[in-house]
């Protein structure tokens, strides 16, 4: 990782070419950046030298993150495309309270 005190033009080309999180050989293919708000410069850097152009969420390299947990950790995003699939899917309970997190 970078310790420059600003993004190197590799960086910043790195970051802007870079698509969000997916599996384009998955069913469903959801893909977008859903990272918020500023980051850090830290992070910033970390990300333009440790991620590929598509992320899988899952195994994206996280050094600002010790404690990244998926199964405690759901976004409004996740919670609607996670419903959007199993509708697709014809899951009979995707609407439901409790279908998000079984």
């Amino acid at each position: 990782m970078s310790d420059h005190s600003t993004l190197t033009p590799d960086q910043i080309e790195r970051l802007l070419e870079w698509q969000g999180y997916g599996n384009p050989s998955a069913r469903f293919w959801f893909i977008g950046m859903e990272e918020g708000g500023t980051p850090p410069l830290v992070e910033l850097q970390a990300r333009a030298d440790l991620w590929q152009k598509v992320e899988d969420l899952a195994d994206a390299p996280r050094p600002w993150e010790h404690n990244f947990d998926l199964t405690k950790s759901i976004t409004s995003v996740w919670d609607g495309i996670i419903r959007i699939v199993g509708g697709l899917s014809g899951e009979p309970e995707w609407m439901s309270s409790s279908f998000v997190r079984s």
